[in-house]
């Protein structure tokens, strides 16, 4: 395995590179972490030139910094679900069939999930009190494309609603839904909510970020209260906002570094 080493004048290269192989949130996320540390040899006076970095995470941020977006097609889509399905690649030594495993494949294409979310998904984190189906597509913001929520009906199939998310501030993410099931709540920079009779995406955030880096959204199943995780700059500990139903704020307080998720009990 060859390592090949930059230097700082060198970033503008290294990004080129990054971007061939990692998401552009991914690449910028490690550039802030390189920007701090430049930020620190300054402090120290081990470093006297130019910050290279912030301007690169400023150029990535506004989409202008050219990237060939390289995603499956249709077709192959097709044919990695189909061996799925089929079990055509199937491993002998395997203690599951590839089968077993198709569920989770076929979300995470229709629905572009983690795998920890995908693994921790249930039942009733996607359906609403009419028993519908909603999944988030995110759209991508740096090529203008709008997400979309879909309500489909998970005994015939039928995509019944389709609601394009025309207003939201950067790709759309981390769908939830309220205690009594009415209400879709999702980040798109800013925190959005819609009510599941909704035909049309809100035009005004529900809770602005105001500055914050909301990185995790969540609603508290016994009181309905908003929890928020704020990463900050994905280096020193982040902080959680608790937001009362009407968007009031209720607290908060520090976390780890980088919060993205809730666990209620």
């Amino acid at each position: 395995m060859s390592i090949r080493l930059f230097r700082i004048d060198e970033l503008s290269n290294f990004v080129e590179i990054a971007l061939e192989n990692y998401a552009q949130n991914t690449v910028i996320h490690d550039l802030k972490k390189i920007s701090a540390s430049i930020n620190l040899a300054k402090t120290y006076k081990k470093h006297n030139q130019e910050n290279l970095a912030s301007d690169l995470i400023e150029t990535l941020e506004k989409g202008s910094f050219s990237k060939t977006i390289r995603i499956f097609t249709q077709d192959e889509i097709n044919h990695i679900l189909s061996a799925f399905k089929n079990d055509t690649y199937n491993n002998p030594n395997s203690a599951y069939k590839q089968s077993y495993y198709y569920g989770f494949v076929a979300i995470r294409f229709l629905t572009g999930m983690r795998p920890s979310e995908t693994i921790a998904l249930t039942w009733n984190d996607i359906i609403d009190k009419n028993g519908k189906l909603w999944i988030l597509c995110a759209g991508k913001a740096q090529i203008n494309q709008p997400g979309a929520i879909y309500r489909i009906n998970p005994i015939n199939h039928v995509v019944e609603s389709v609601i394009t998310l025309q207003n939201a501030q950067g790709s759309a993410w981390r769908l939830c839904i309220n205690n009594s099931r009415d209400t879709l709540y999702y980040l798109a920079k800013d925190i959005y909510r819609i009510s599941i009779h909704s035909q049309e995406s809100p035009e005004q955030p529900f809770i602005p970020s105001a500055g914050k880096n909301y990185y995790g959204l969540d609603i508290n199943p016994y009181n309905g209260f908003i929890y928020a995780a704020d990463a900050i700059d994905y280096i020193q500990r982040g902080r959680i906002y608790i937001f009362q139903n009407d968007g009031t704020l209720h607290k908060t307080f520090l976390a780890g570094i980088i919060p993205n998720g809730f666990y209620f009990k």
